[in-house]
């Protein structure tokens, strides 16, 4: 049940009333910072900023599912000698989870003890992958040995818009969370 100023706004299963308070109640959002005070934290480093960009590191306010993006982690090292673990989690307008990537192949900092002080870590998400639609994404950090956990739940919540390299001369709707851009061939055989 999902009460609002009293008034019962949503009766059903417990997904059924999560998945319409969370796609009803939250706006687009391309960035979240949180004040010093507030940042996620798991005592060895703290989360400022969650913010999507394109390949270039500008801030974007509308994401185009022909193009890649970076999901941009800015996290602030408070204990000298940590290793930072992050995921970034896509998850459809249902909440269903539909992709996760975890940083443990970023070449230059994953598994190395990183001194106190500021950091920028991203995940580029290929374009060309996904359908048109509405996409929250959730951020898990954690510690050496995959110790020391959080879970940040729906951070974001983004639109992708539809773009015309998939689509083609296709006007009709297409179905599912991806569409990627497959190769095709015909030969006459």
């Amino acid at each position: 049940v999902l009460l609002e100023n009293g008034k019962l706004t949503k009766d059903g299963s417990p997904d059924e009333v999560i998945n319409y308070y969370l796609n009803s109640s939250t706006k687009i959002s391309y960035k979240k910072s949180w004040q010093l005070e507030k940042r996620p934290s798991n005592n060895d480093f703290l989360i400022s900023s969650v913010w999507l960009s394109n390949s270039k590191k500008n801030k974007i306010t509308s994401i185009n599912l022909d193009e890649s993006f970076l999901v941009n982690i800015d996290f602030e090292v408070i204990k000298n000698n940590t290793k930072v673990g992050l995921n970034v989690i896509l998850h459809d307008s249902n909440q269903n989870i539909i992709s996760s990537s975890i940083n443990n192949h970023e070449k230059n900092f994953y598994n190395q003890k990183h001194s106190t002080g500021f950091y920028n870590s991203h995940c580029k998400i290929p374009g060309l992958l996904f359908n048109a639609g509405i996409y929250f994404i959730s951020v898990y950090m954690f510690g050496a040995n995959f110790s020391n956990a959080k879970m940040i739940e729906y951070v974001l919540k983004i639109e992708i818009e539809d773009g015309v390299i998939v689509r083609g001369d296709y006007h009709g709707n297409y179905d599912g969370v991806l569409r990627p851009m497959l190769e095709w061939e015909t030969k006459l055989i």
